[in-house]
């Protein structure tokens, strides 16, 4: 990775490439790291710039927001949009979100069906 270079598999000549390599997890890699259950030196050329994402659960004033964003997004595709009564918002803001913001937007689409 850090000589941008690899081999193909079954390979002997290297390839030079220009990537970017994008990772995702859910789980905590530096505890994974001190059970070995985790290479330490790719968690350091993984994590060169890493960018924290709370779950929507942690930030519940973003929701009003997502929700009109959801919203116009579906009346581009020229379907009629959903209103939200300011209860029916307090009682989404409630709720845990454990989908993030995949769930929320799951929820917006089925209510316009």
């Amino acid at each position: 990775m850090q000589e941008r270079m690899f081999e193909r598999v079954g390979g002997n000549k290297p390839l030079q490439c220009n990537v970017r390599i994008i990772a995702a997890t859910h789980r905590n890699l530096e505890t994974m790291i001190s059970e070995d259950k985790f290479r330490e030196d790719l968690y350091y050329r993984l994590n060169v710039f890493p960018i924290d994402s709370p779950a929507l659960r942690q930030r519940k004033d973003d929701i009003p927001l997502l929700l009109q964003e959801l919203n116009s997004r579906i009346q581009g595709d020229g379907v009629e949009g959903v209103r939200f009564t300011e209860q029916a918002i307090a009682s989404l803001m409630e709720h845990e979100w454990a989908g993030n913001v995949r769930e929320l937007s799951n929820l917006v689409e089925r209510l316009t069906i």
